[in-house]
């Protein structure tokens, strides 16, 4: 499961915005906490996790997400999640992480919720 990840930057500063692909489950649980730890340690706070590519999201990856949205708010950040698919938005609201995760159906709607608006000049 490839997980990658890239830095989105504009005016209002920078995103980390993470594509991750195939099966989320135990095995590919380390890759995805090793990227999402790396953008929190390289000072990304604002994080957009792209599932668009996730066919299946296991009990350990759910974990990595949720351990990663706590450590983003902690340092005055978030974390938003986009282009889940609908079997992976099912697990999401099956146990109510619709609730607690915001969700986004494009990337573009991500970033709006993660960047404030400018004022009108």
């Amino acid at each position: 499961m490839p997980v990658t990840r890239e830095v989105l930057a504009s005016a209002a500063g920078e995103v980390g915005l993470l594509h991750a692909e195939g099966r989320l489950d135990a095995a590919a649980t380390p890759a995805l906490e090793s990227e999402l730890e790396a953008a929190l340690a390289s000072g990304q706070t604002r994080l957009i996790v792209d599932l668009a590519g996730a066919t299946y999201i296991s009990s350990s990856s759910l974990r990595a997400l949720l351990g990663a949205w706590r450590r983003a708010h902690a340092r005055g950040g978030a974390l938003v999640l986009t282009g889940l698919r609908p079997r992976v938005r099912e697990v999401f609201e099956m146990i109510g992480f619709d609730h607690v995760f915001t969700i986004r159906d494009t990337t573009e709607q991500a970033l709006s919720a993660l960047l404030p608006e400018t004022p009108a000049s």
